[in-house]
């Protein structure tokens, strides 16, 4: 018995504590890309249909990825193709010929990084995006600990984990991992005063995400709000200058400044306000109806009204959460609906607020959780649309 209580104090009050969530995350990454990598195999099906609708060139032409096809689907095609072309380079089927401007630039530029060390264009797509989709974790854990007892804390780690998108979109060759890593380590290293560290990570955040920005928010708010000026400018200038730099090299390829704002709106079928909610005040307006065409909308609707009550709960742990989490709630709600259910769940101050006190259902969750994790992924290799 005492040996089990010894146990329990070194994984839960010692730094064992931060590893054990990113062992468990990691086994159940491998065993997921085991599981789809024999599931995939030798299914001429997911080879042809992988031919047919990738919607970007270099995925047309080079399906045979080997293991590596397990990471790249859908928008993992731009990123590539953004460091293999360039921006500039016209994309030649809708929304738009510009439509790579939607896409920040943080990852390409990790990717190219990569890329002068692999030779690999795949395979420099999908190590940065997996390292970081672990990365976030100990972070996090630590931000956790910060408002929560320490197995409290644990358990909201694992929960945010294995949520079904943010497992399988830390997982795969996007630009969540670098976002996701980028906020949570501004906001730790802000927590320990580390202004510096916290505005560099600011700026990678916002050439992350189009709402990337948003993480330096609470961060100046708070700054002026104790008057410490130099620290505020310290906050917020990498984040300006990185941006500035962003929308500069925009306006020279494109002559517009906010192309990558324009692109992305072009990208939304759905409007969320625009299409769904403001109509509500118009007599004039006539309100969509879910039909077949929209039938999945209202789960859709349903998973927005739970992450705006998640958000507007963080004010129970810090308001400078609340504010970032309003913000980029806010602002991704004017953009395409179908989107939604994978940005909101990378709002990381609101599983700040979904505390599981016993391991049980915390048991229980996980493995809910993870089924639905391979079912996501494996449409998402499927090209079937996950959001």
């Amino acid at each position: 018995m005492r040996t089990l209580t010894q146990i329990q104090n070194k994984v839960f009050n010692g730094s064992l504590r931060f590893i054990l969530p990113l062992i468990i995350v990691l086994t159940a990454k491998f065993v997921a890309i085991l599981w789809l990598y024999f599931r995939l195999s030798g299914e001429p099906y997911y080879t042809i249909r992988l031919i047919q609708t990738n919607y970007t060139s270099w995925l047309n032409q080079n399906t045979d990825f080997g293991f590596l096809r397990l990471f790249v689907s859908w928008d993992s095609g731009f990123f590539v193709r953004a460091v293999r072309e360039g921006y500039a380079t016209p994309y030649l089927a809708p929304p738009s010929k510009l439509a790579n401007f939607a896409f920040f630039p943080g990852y390409p530029l990790l990717i190219y990084l990569f890329y002068l060390i692999t030779g690999n264009y795949v395979l420099s797509a999908v190590i940065p995006a997996f390292v970081f989709g672990i990365m976030w974790i100990p972070f996090f854990q630590a931000i956790a600990e910060h408002y929560m007892p320490r197995t409290e804390a644990l358990y909201c780690t694992l929960t945010i984990a294995f949520f079904p998108i943010v497992f399988v979109f830390t997982s795969v060759a996007y630009s969540e991992p670098l976002f996701l890593f980028a906020t949570v380590a501004c906001w730790y290293f802000y927590l320990k005063e580390k202004i510096l560290y916290s505005g560099l990570l600011a700026a990678v955040a916002s050439i992350s995400r189009i709402y990337g920005i948003f993480i330096g928010v609470p961060l100046l708010l708070d700054l002026l709000r104790q008057r410490k000026w130099k620290l505020a400018l310290l906050a917020s200038c990498p984040s300006f200058l990185a941006l500035f730099g962003w929308f500069s090299y925009c306006y020279v390829e494109t002559g517009d400044w906010l192309v990558s704002w324009h692109m992305t709106s072009t990208w939304g079928q759905t409007n969320y306000f625009k299409q769904w909610i403001m109509p509500l005040f118009s007599v004039n307006s006539a309100l969509p109806v879910f039909s077949s065409q929209f039938e999945y909308m209202i789960f859709i609707v349903i998973f927005i009204s739970l992450f705006v009550f998640l958000t507007l709960r963080t004010w129970e742990n810090d308001w400078r959460l609340t504010v970032y989490s309003s913000l980029f709630s806010f602002i991704i709600l004017f953009g395409g609906m179908e989107s939604l259910p994978r940005f909101l769940p990378f709002i990381f101050p609101i599983w700040l607020s979904t505390r599981i006190k016993k391991i049980t259902p915390l048991i229980f969750c996980a493995i809910f959780f993870y089924l639905s994790a391979l079912l996501i992924w494996y449409q998402f290799l499927m090209f079937g649309w996950v959001g």
